[in-house]
């Protein structure tokens, strides 16, 4: 994005400021981030999650927030349509690909009867209300359609602490679960590694959204190209 910007004739520190917050390790405090990013009273904003653009959105109707990738932001109510998104949110978007990805994992698993999800919820506490469950009617709706689709059962696993991960695989090993999808939300996405060295370890056909995760040991991706 820097690069980008100096090509169009912007210079960091001399024309444009970047002032970052991160989010990495205070998921729980999202809200109050948005609300301190929001009273620095920047020209624009960027948010990489549909996560971080609702609370943003929450704080502010005027200035302007550019998703960097933000997930179904139509389904989710975050714009009124992407031809035209309306309000003050603009960007690009990735929707959600699980029936494709379970028919992709089943070419691969023929055998695939029983799947698991594995969420990461911490900070999920602070969303803005109804917007998880907005979520969850989401995925569970795409998952339903995917599983009728193609003969699987699913059950859903939900990671509140790095602790979790490990019981987690731990039991999809111990009930032979023939795979495990593991969405790119904020939670997952932090503990990325530990998450593929336990898909290894368990020897768990593995798949999500992002190539990073196939890089570093998933059985397969399937997705948008984010960069």
């Amino acid at each position: 994005m820097v690069r980008r910007i100096g090509e169009l004739g912007w210079i960091e520190g001399q024309t444009v400021v970047f002032d970052c917050i991160s989010a990495v390790g205070r998921l729980d405090q999202v809200a109050a981030l948005a609300r301190e990013l929001v009273s620095r009273r920047p020209d624009v904003l960027i948010a990489g999650s549909w996560s971080f653009v609702s609370p943003l959105k929450q704080e502010t109707t005027t200035i302007p927030i550019v998703m960097n990738g933000g997930w179904e932001p139509v389904r989710l109510g975050l714009i009124t349509s992407l031809a035209q998104p309306g309000g003050n949110v603009t960007g690009v978007a990735w929707f959600n690909l699980i029936p494709k990805q379970m028919e992709l994992l089943k070419e691969i698993v023929p055998n695939l009867k029983r799947v698991a999800f594995v969420r990461g919820v911490a900070g999920t506490e602070n969303w803005p209300p109804g917007l998880l469950s907005q979520a969850t009617k989401i995925g569970e709706g795409d998952r339903q359609l995917a599983a009728s689709a193609l003969g699987f059962t699913w059950q859903i696993f939900d990671a509140a602490a790095v602790s979790d991960y490990d019981e987690i695989f731990a039991r999809l090993a111990a009930e032979h679960f023939d795979a495990v999808n593991v969405p790119g939300v904020p939670f997952n996405m932090q503990n990325q590694t530990r998450i593929c060295q336990l898909a290894l370890h368990h020897r768990i056909p593995a798949v999500s959204e992002y190539d990073g995760w196939a890089k570093c040991g998933f059985l397969l991706t399937y997705g948008q190209d984010v960069s």
